[in-house]
């Protein structure tokens, strides 16, 4: 999908840091996409039947894209 973000100028309009607004509207086309991968383990440690690793020992898990950390709770993520 296609967006315009529109930022009005003038007295009505944005105002920056310093009181003064903008002087011109300034407009800015983006576009959306689905994502189309769908998330994975990319790597983990210890890596899949390693040895001499530890019961009580840190496990790190790293995934193929960014987490939004407020997602993840007991109920999302299983060992």
């Amino acid at each position: 999908m296609t967006y315009t973000l529109t930022l009005q100028a003038g007295e009505e309009g944005i105002v920056g840091a310093t009181g003064y607004p903008l002087q011109e509207p300034l407009s800015v086309d983006f576009t959306t996409t689905a994502f189309r991968t769908a998330m994975h383990v990319a790597g983990a440690v210890p890596v899949d039947e390693a040895k001499g690793v530890g019961l009580r020992g840190p496990i790190q898990a790293y995934f193929s894209c960014l987490l939004d950390a407020g997602s993840i709770d007991q109920a999302s993520m299983k060992v």
